[in-house]
């Protein structure tokens, strides 16, 4: 059992799976199929990624962890995108001596420290450690003053944090003393939201390119590697200057629904969409979303989503800059 000092809050990223990829091919067959430079990748640090369709829209977005194995990784990715993905992927594998495996022994939990924890996170964002219960991956954040990492863990390895248990072993949490097991991930997902992090799922795959919900803008893309589908028109898209739309964030109070994938409205032409929602997250009352748009039309103001009666959104700043590549 670890032991800390300080608070850690722990989080079921139930949302997410975890593909191993492996074989003595693996890291070139990865570095045809995504948007990342695999072969940069060191042993000691993760990256985002994109797989996109020919069209260049994004038909996944992931992390991608390097092991103590050179020719096996990780692919942290959305469980309901998971077997149309794995389905996909072994269409390209051809005579490449790659194996792609679905690691349901594995799951991944959101892990927060506290600034006064002294549990010992990676110091970079995409950094990786091995502890004792499983790798530690550090996640981009919103600038708050706490550390996120992603924790993966083997489930056999795990009982119940604080000795809680549950009846589901894949339940259990890992054994880290002093830590707080929550029930669900919302609050993780709503930081992930708030760190402009899109994941990609099963309702808004093959609908946005990676330079609009900036994969681009957090190291999710390469410009200088090889071949890949949909390279062309990413490519373009970034030398021509030709990114009319980018991802923002924004948060939408009372309890309407709202959904991926669904539009986005400015309230005075309520028969026009101007964007689509890529993700949502809800916390108590207020609801969380990343959500695409020309910037023309946010100084308009007045957006609404769901549809053109629905809530009003109100922007909130992305941790990272993104006007001076908006087109």
């Amino acid at each position: 059992m670890i032991a800390t000092d300080g608070a850690i809050d722990l989080y079921p990223c139930n949302e997410l799976a975890c593909l191993e990829i492996t074989g003595q091919d693996s890291v070139s067959f990865l570095q045809s199929q995504l948007t990342q430079d695999v072969q940069l990748l060191s042993q000691g640090r993760a990256a985002l990624t994109g797989y996109c369709s020919a069209q260049g829209r994004l038909l996944a977005s992931m992390v991608l962890v390097p092991t103590d194995n050179p020719q096996t990784m990780l692919a942290l990715v959305r469980q309901d995108l998971l077997e149309g993905l794995v389905k996909r992927l072994r269409m390209f594998v051809l005579r490449s001596k790659v194996v792609l495996q679905v690691r349901d022994d594995l799951r991944v939990w959101g892990l927060v420290a506290d600034a006064q924890s002294e549990f010992e996170c990676p110091q970079a964002i995409w950094g990786v450690s091995s502890v004792s219960v499983g790798l530690l991956v550090r996640a981009p954040s919103s600038g708050t003053h706490q550390t996120r990492c992603w924790l993966i863990s083997s489930v056999a390895s795990t009982v119940g944090a604080d000795d809680q248990t549950d009846s589901d072993p894949r339940s259990a949490a890992p054994a880290i003393a002093g830590s707080v097991l929550h029930q669900d991930a919302a609050s993780w997902n709503v930081q992930d939201i708030l760190a402009g992090l899109p994941w990609i799922a099963e309702a808004t795959k093959d609908l946005f390119i990676p330079q609009t919900v900036n994969l681009d803008l957090i190291d999710g893309v390469s410009f200088s590697k090889g071949c890949y589908p949909g390279q062309e028109v990413v490519a373009r898209a970034h030398y021509r200057a030709k990114v009319k739309r980018r991802m923002h964030v924004a948060r939408v109070s009372g309890t309407a629904e709202i959904l991926p994938a669904s539009d986005v409205f400015v309230g005075a032409n309520p028969d026009d969409p101007v964007g689509r929602v890529i993700q949502v997250a809800r916390e108590e009352d207020m609801t969380y979303i990343l959500f695409d748009a020309p910037f023309k039309v946010l100084s308009e103001g007045g957006l609404v989503a769901g549809e053109a009666a629905g809530p009003v959104i109100e922007l909130q700043a992305l941790p990272y800059s993104i006007e001076e590549t908006g087109g």
